[in-house]
């Protein structure tokens, strides 16, 4: 009897997950917040005022940058959070005009609709790859002070983004079914 409840004991424990390192726990936080700020952003681009809702996007995102800098115990400051989004506008700017490209331009109404949607798909997908590639730099040992240099000439980092950018239009497409 002691036999069979001592292999019983062992079946159970196999079937308990393991604990999670701290790594994996800040990782898996981290993966929480992008994907968090992410629909946050997208639901801020549906706001039907023009410039109100880029605004709130940004918020959204410097938002997620201070969470993230918080996860891995970095000091964040606005102005060089602020600093971190600037370094991407480039490539967001070219992003987000590329996106919003419609087919809805005959109707009115169906342009405004059309406009406000890929404005929200937009804001989130741009919001996923900020925060991929900030997860990113901070993983590799990175902060908020050398986060500009490493990003404003590094090729590959340009090509992340565009990735991330279109993992992220996919990320927000699933999230709305």
């Amino acid at each position: 009897m002691n036999q069979l409840l001592s292999v019983v004991d062992h079946e159970s424990s196999a079937n308990k997950k393991l604990p999670m390192s701290e790594e994996e726990k800040r990782k898996q936080t981290a993966h929480q917040l992008i994907i968090d700020n992410t629909f946050n952003a997208a639901l801020m681009g549906l706001v039907p005022i023009l410039l109100l809702d880029s605004l709130l996007v940004g918020v959204v995102q410097l938002k997620m940058i201070s969470e993230l800098c918080l996860v891995y115990e970095i000091r964040f400051t606005d102005h060089l959070g602020k600093a971190v989004l600037m370094s991407l506008a480039g490539g967001i700017m070219t992003a987000i005009l590329g996106s919003l490209t419609g087919t809805f331009l005959h109707l009115n109404w169906l342009r405004t609709v059309g406009r406000e949607v890929g404005i929200g798909v937009a804001g989130g997908a741009v919001t996923y790859a900020i925060g991929r590639v900030f997860w990113q730099h901070l993983e590799s040992g990175g902060n908020l002070l050398d986060f500009k240099a490493k990003t404003k000439e590094s090729k590959e980092s340009k090509e992340y983004f565009t990735q991330m950018y279109e993992e992220g239009k996919q990320v927000v497409g699933a999230g709305a079914h």
